[in-house]
């Protein structure tokens, strides 16, 4: 299915990336008894990270993201959880106008908005959210293996400011 691939595409890259720092981080401080934890930390903490991404991508405030918002529209991404989801919660007629706007080789900003119009009738926001959070607690339950310490404490941190940052 769409969002087994797309988890699997994040599994590979953002998640990828993030769970190397963390094991090699885990690694520089001969801390080899931790790398599973930090395995796991690192791979929901991304999973986590790139969903609320997805979700600040078509719904975030462009003054706070610091980014052009709808801009995996504009670029025809099917790679965003939030498009993933609300392909699987459309009817067939919504589905089809919003693979429409994906399709369309120029994308203007009116295209856009009339797909977050489409995106927001359906659940996708928020099932993107529900993820996200599921993920970082997977990641915050990764630390609680560890001996609680100031460093598993910054830990908790990062995964804090990422699962509430608006930008």
């Amino acid at each position: 299915d769409l969002y087994g691939m797309y988890t699997r595409m994040i599994s590979l890259k953002t998640a990828a990336l993030i769970r190397a720092a963390a094991v090699f981080g885990a690694m520089s401080a001969n801390a080899s008894h931790c790398i599973n934890a930090m395995t796991d930390y690192g791979t929901y903490l991304g999973l986590a990270f790139q969903m609320l991404d997805d979700v600040l991508d078509i719904f975030g405030d462009v003054r706070k993201f610091g980014k052009e918002i709808g801009k995996d529209i504009k670029e025809h991404k099917l790679g965003n959880a939030v498009i993933v989801m609300a392909l699987k919660d459309l009817d067939t007629k919504d589905r089809e106008e919003l693979l429409d706007v994906l399709g369309k080789s120029s994308v203007t900003n009116d295209d856009v908005k009339k797909a977050v119009e489409i995106i927001s009738m359906t659940n996708a926001r928020e099932n993107a959210l529900r993820m996200a959070m599921e993920f970082a607690e997977k990641s915050e339950k990764a630390l609680a293996s560890l001996n609680n310490n100031e460093y598993v404490e910054d830990l908790r941190e990062i995964l804090r400011f990422t699962v509430t940052r608006e930008f």
